[in-house]
C-alpha cells in the first residue's frame, strides 16, 4: 500500500512535497515532468531530429540528464538486491522481525492454500502482533473472562 501510495503522489500530484529530496524522485521528476512540459509547447512525438530553431533542445537535454539520474539511482537497489541473494541469511521464520501487525505476519511461509484452517480471532488492529505478543494485552484481561468468572 505504501508504494501504491508513493505511487500516486508522484504521478498525479507531481510529488511536490518532501519526496523531492531523493535522488529517484529528482530523476523521474526532470524526465517526465519536462517532457510533459515539453508535449504542452508542441513538441511533436516520435520525431528523430528537431532543429536548433525549435526551442526543444534544452528541455530535452534536462530530461536526458534526469533520465540518467534515475537511471544512476537504481545502482544502490540493484547492488543490495545482488548482495542480500550473495551474502544475506534466509528468512526462516514466518515473522523475521518480529513486529508484524497484519494477517500476512500470522500465517506459515509460504502459507498454504487457504492461509488459515479456521479463521483467526482479531481483537485489535494488530492480530499478528498480539498473537505473537500475548503479553501485551491489547484487550483487557476483563473482556478474555467468561461471564461466570467474572461474578
Amino acid at each position: 500500500m505504501l508504494f501504491a501510495v508513493g505511487f500516486l503522489v508522484t504521478f498525479l500530484l507531481g510529488g511536490f512535497t518532501g519526496v523531492l529530496l531523493a535522488s529517484p524522485p529528482i530523476g523521474f521528476h526532470m524526465t517526465f515532468l519536462v517532457q510533459h512540459r515539453l508535449d504542452v509547447r508542441g513538441m511533436p512525438r516520435r520525431v528523430a531530429d528537431y532543429g536548433p530553431n525549435d526551442g526543444f533542445t534544452t528541455l530535452n537535454t534536462v530530461s536526458s540528464a534526469g533520465a540518467f539520474l534515475l537511471a544512476a539511482s537504481t545502482l544502490p537497489f540493484v547492488y543490495n538486491v545482488w548482495h542480500s541473494y550473495r551474502h544475506g541469511d534466509p528468512a526462516l521464520v514466518d515473522d523475521p522481525w518480529g513486529y508484524g501487525n497484519s494477517l500476512e505476519w500470522a500465517t506459515s511461509c509460504p502459507p498454504p492454500r487457504h492461509n488459515f484452517v479456521r479463521l483467526p480471532r482479531i481483537r485489535s488492529e494488530r492480530p499478528a502482533f498480539d498473537l505473537h505478543y500475548p503479553e501485551t494485552g491489547a484487550v483487557h484481561p476483563e473482556s478474555r473472562a467468561t461471564p461466570l468468572a467474572r461474578r
